[in-house]
């Protein structure tokens, strides 16, 4: 089965295109008609690397991704589990190098002061910590602060893997009605339907837990 269709968030899918007689249009998101031929064989993303990529393994097509992560993801070291769903990226080209930064405002947190504090990256668990401010946190003082999974992408952020977000998210709120047992097996049941990788429990721990 070839790669028929798959949603684009706020960045581009470049295909590679083989010389198949069958053709077919296409309706792209910008509302251009484009001519694809029955067969795609590779495949290259832009913009949301990482996010892209992730619809990209749900649809089965992870091997045929020609490009490696930008550098911000592969330095970083958080996106491993993309190696994992799709070994050759690491020997692929790098076709971009934005760097793209997100800042939260202290005064917005403050204000909010939230029962618990959901945050994409284990690092910013020291930072809250060390904050003057925001240590204040009643989630912190409470230790309610959560780091989000980290699997194909960030668990918190736009990615195919946000329908197992609600499941965790479930199960740290109200354990008792969502237990982690189950929780594990869902995850496990993602991956191997939707990337074609089994992962072992240990494995789904560390996504989990945000780590890699």
């Amino acid at each position: 089965m070839f790669l028929e269709a798959v949603p684009i968030l706020s960045g581009m899918l470049v295909l590679g295109l083989s010389g198949a007689v069958l053709a077919r249009d296409i309706t792209d998101m910008a509302g251009r008609t484009v001519t694809l031929p029955d067969r795609i064989d590779s495949v290259a993303t832009l913009g949301s690397v990482p996010v892209i990529n992730s619809f990209v393994f749900a649809a089965g097509q992870g091997a045929l991704i020609a490009n490696d992560l930008p550098p911000r993801a592969r330095q970083s070291g958080r996106w491993a589990w993309q190696d994992v769903f799709a070994p050759q990226l690491a020997q692929s080209p790098r076709v971009e190098d934005a760097q793209r930064n997100l800042a939260l405002t202290t005064e917005v947190v403050l204000a909010a002061d939230p029962d618990i504090v959901i945050v994409g990256d284990p690092a910013h668990v020291a930072r809250l910590d060390e904050d003057a401010n925001l240590s204040q946190l009643r989630a912190g003082q409470e230790g309610r602060i959560l780091v989000a999974p980290m699997g194909a992408h960030i668990w918190a952020n736009r990615t195919v893997e946000q329908p197992l977000t609600v499941l965790w998210a479930a199960s740290h709120f109200h354990p008792g009605l969502f237990p982690e047992a189950e929780l594990i097996a869902t995850v496990r049941d993602f991956c191997k339907s939707f990337f074609g990788t089994e992962l072992d429990d240990g494995q789904i721990r560390t996504i989990l837990g945000g780590r890699v």
